[in-house]
């Protein structure tokens, strides 16, 4: 099955060779010419060769049913016909529907030239990095065609690296999400202002950040959730005691035991007072 699905895009393939030229010319909105294969040719084929292989023993992609095989092979090829129309936004669609039925790294390569012909620069380089990073194993010359391409849009715009203490926490930027830490790479983004959110862990708030970048410019983002552990200050040394003589109530005591000595001393004894007025009384007898 797998065989007969490659001859048939096999076949497809040299019939579009032969109605188009294998090259195109072109030159951008930043008035750069370049030549370039048509790349949804280009994809559709390493696609094919991955269905193909994935079908043989040691494959790290699982085989996927006949079915998806097919229905990615048609969204790519109605991406392709999309795309020689110059209706680009209907040809991402497609190509997108066809990554989402079967993943295959080089379908980044289709995306990234659709992107960059709709003047999406930060999303053309980000395909094109990861087509690059991911797709190991692809032909020399889309790997060529993603490098020039890459290294073209890559001084127009801005690189941001966000890294978080945590793992799995949600980075967004612009309401829109793009990944859980840690990231593979870095995020590219258009020059001019963005929203950073990185949402951690439920019960810490979401690091929020705006951002103002600047074509060319490199950033580096840490985010911290977790709370650093910081020493507990050593005890204060204990206070000196306190003398008695310092203490109020020690002046109060000493203050009634002197009062209670002086009244004691300014009152006569009862017996001597007897003893002198009879004194007196036999002494006038």
């Amino acid at each position: 099955m797998v065989s007969s699905i490659y001859c048939a895009i096999h076949a497809l393939i040299v019939n579009q060779n032969r109605q188009h030229k294998s090259f195109i010319s072109t030159v951008d909105a930043g008035g750069y010419s370049r030549t370039v294969r048509r790349t949804p040719i280009v994809g559709l084929v390493v696609l094919a060769l991955v269905l193909a292989r994935s079908a043989s023993a040691g494959d790290e992609k699982p085989a996927t049913s006949d079915d998806a095989r097919q229905r990615a092979l048609a969204r790519l090829e109605e991406g392709r016909r999309l795309f020689d129309r110059a209706d680009y936004e209907a040809a991402l669609t497609a190509f997108q529907q066809a990554y989402e039925i079967y993943p295959s790294a080089k379908i980044h390569f289709n995306l990234g030239l659709t992107h960059e012909r709709l003047g999406r620069r930060a999303r053309a380089l980000d395909h094109f990095q990861r087509f690059l990073v991911e797709a190991a194993d692809a032909a020399a010359e889309p790997r060529s065609q993603a490098q020039a391409l890459a290294a073209n849009l890559r001084p127009k715009v801005a690189s941001v690296e966000i890294t978080a203490d945590v793992t799995g926490a949600q980075v967004e930027v612009d309401g829109e999400p793009r990944g859980r830490t840690p990231l593979p790479q870095a995020i590219f983004l258009e020059p001019g202002a963005h929203l950073l959110v990185v949402r951690g862990p439920q019960e810490q708030p979401a690091h929020s950040e705006a951002l103002r970048l600047r074509a060319g410019e490199s950033v580096r983002v840490p985010v911290r959730f977790r709370v650093p552990m910081v020493d507990p200050p050593p005890p204060s040394p204990a206070a000196p005691a306190r003398p008695l003589y310092s203490r109020w109530w020690f002046w109060t005591a000493v203050g009634a035991v002197a009062a209670g000595s002086a009244a004691a001393l300014a009152i006569p004894r009862e017996g001597s007072l007897r003893q002198g007025t009879l004194g007196s009384a036999d002494t006038r007898r």
